[in-house]
C-alpha cells in the first residue's frame, strides 16, 4: 500500500512536530502489522531526510521537499498522489488555522485541494481546526474537510468549528503523540523533587510578530519569577528542557538558547542538551516529578506518562486538548495577567499531588481514544485494500 504523508515532519528542529510524525507511524505500522498489509510512505516535507528504514518491519519512509515556488513540484506531487491509495495530512498538528499567515494557511491548503482533486482517499488527521481571521480562508478549509474521506479532530472545540464550516461530522480522537514510544531516562539519583521547564524560544522572543496576537502573560519575567521562587527552596532541583532546536542554538524559536541565557542567570539549573528525538525527549520529561511546558507537545509527552502537568498555554489549542482530558491545570498565557500565571503555576506546584492524581485520571481517556483510533484506522486499511 502507497500513503503520502502531509504536515508529517521526521527531521523538523521542533521535536513536537517529529512527535505528530512517529507516533502515527507506530499506529499505522501497527495496524498494517495485525492486516497483514506491507505500507510504503513518502511524507511531503520542509526538511528532507534520507530513507527511513522502519525496525521490525519492511516499510520505509521517503520525502519529497516541497519547493511551492517550482512547476515542477505540484507536477510530481499530482502525479504522486494519484498514484497512491491513501493520503494522510496533519498540518503539523495546529496549522489548518490562518493565525501564522494567511499565505502559509493557503499554500498548505493548496497541497490538500489538489489531493482532493486527486480521488485518492484523503484521511484528515487528529488535528486542530480554526481559528480563522479571514472569511475566505475558513470557506476554503471548509471545502477540505468536506471532501475528505475521514476527518478527525484532536478537541471538541475545533470539532465543533470543522462541523459548522464543513456541514459534515467529524470525529474526536486525542492527538497521536500520545501514542509516541519511550523509554525512562535514568537520572542521578537525588531527594530533591525534579522541577521540568521547556522554555520556548518562540515566546521568549516574542511570538510571530505581526501575525499572532501577543501573549498577555510577560513570558520572560514568568520564567525568571518561577526559576527565581523554586530557587528559594531548597527541595527542588530545576532542569531546563528544550523541545525545539534541542542540539543547536539556530533559529529565533530556539528553546536551547533561551535555555542556556537562563542559566547563565541560574546556575544551579540543570539544562538538557543533545536530545537527539522525540523520543528521548520524551523519556527524560518522563523522569520528572513536575512539569511546566509552554510547548504542546513537550506538554503531552509529560501527561501521558503520567507526570504532574502544568501547560503553560499561548493558544486555544491547549485548552482545547487539556480540557477533553478533564484535566484543569492550564495557565493561560492569553487572558491571565503575569502575576496570576506565577501565582497560579507556584500553588499547583505546591499541590503536586493533586495535580499528579489528575494526570494520572487522565488515561482513561486517552488509551480509550488511542484504541477507538486505532480500530479506526484498522477499518479504513482493511477497506482500501478490498
Amino acid at each position: 500500500m502507497k500513503i503520502v504523508l502531509l504536515g508529517l515532519e521526521f527531521a523538523n528542529p521542533n521535536l513536537g512536530c517529529q512527535a505528530l510524525a512517529y507516533s502515527f507511524i507506530e499506529i499505522i505500522e501497527e495496524v498494517a502489522k495485525r492486516n497483514n498489509i506491507e505500507c510504503e510512505y513518502m511524507s511531503v516535507v520542509f526538511y528532507q531526510f534520507d530513507p527511513i528504514k522502519l525496525y521490525d518491519s519492511n516499510s520505509r519512509i521517503t520525502s519529497k521537499k516541497i519547493n511551492y515556488k517550482s512547476l515542477k513540484f505540484w507536477s510530481s506531487l499530482k502525479k504522486d498522489f494519484k498514484k497512491s491509495d491513501l493520503i494522510v495530512d496533519f498540518t503539523g498538528g495546529d496549522s489548518f488555522s490562518d493565525i501564522y499567515g494567511n499565505k502559509r494557511f493557503r499554500l498548505a491548503t493548496l497541497v490538500k485541494y489538489y489531493a482532493v482533486r486527486s480521488k485518492t482517499p484523503l484521511l484528515l488527521g487528529p488535528q486542530t481546526y480554526g481559528p480563522f481571521k479571514s472569511k475566505l480562508n475558513q470557506k476554503f478549509a471548509g471545502y477540505i474537510i468536506k471532501k475528505a474521506k475521514w476527518v478527525f479532530a484532536r478537541d471538541l472545540a475545533s470539532e465543533k468549528l470543522a462541523k459548522e464550516i464543513s456541514g459534515r461530522d467529524v470525529d474526536v480522537s486525542v492527538d497521536v503523540a500520545f501514542s509516541l514510544p519511550y523509554k525512562k531516562a535514568e537520572l542521578k539519583k537525588t531527594d530533591k523533587i525534579r522541577v521540568g521547564i521547556n522554555v520556548s524560544g518562540f515566546l521568549w522572543e516574542g511570538g510571530y510578530a505581526n501575525i499572532n496576537n501577543p501573549i498577555k502573560v510577560e513570558y520572560r519575567k514568568y520564567c525568571h519569577q518561577l526559576i527565581e521562587y523554586l530557587n528559594a527552596h531548597d527541595k527542588y532541583q530545576i532542569y531546563l528542557i528544550p523541545h525545539v532546536g534541542t542540539t543547536s542554538t539556530e533559529g529565533i524559536e530556539n528553546d536551547l538558547a533561551a535555555c542556556l541565557r537562563l542559566k547563565e542567570e541560574y546556575p544551579d539549573t540543570i539544562v538538557v542538551k543533545d536530545i537527539k528525538t522525540p523520543m528521548d525527549a520524551k523519556g527524560i520529561i518522563s523522569a520528572m516529578d513536575i512539569f511546566i511546558g509552554a510547548r504542546m507537545h513537550a506538554t503531552i509527552a509529560a501527561i501521558s506518562t503520567g507526570v504532574a502537568t502544568i501547560p503553560f498555554s499561548y493558544s486555544r489549542k491547549f485548552e482545547g486538548l487539556f480540557s477533553f482530558l478533564n484535566y484543569p491545570y492550564v495557565v493561560s498565557g492569553t487572558t491571565d495577567t503575569t502575576e496570576k500565571a506565577i501565582n497560579t503555576t507556584v500553588k499547583w506546584i505546591e499541590n503536586i499531588g493533586e495535580v499528579k492524581l489528575s494526570a494520572e485520571k487522565s488515561q482513561e481517556i486517552i488509551q480509550t481514544k488511542k484504541k477507538e483510533f486505532l480500530n479506526t484506522v484498522s477499518i479504513i486499511l482493511n477497506e482500501i485494500c478490498k
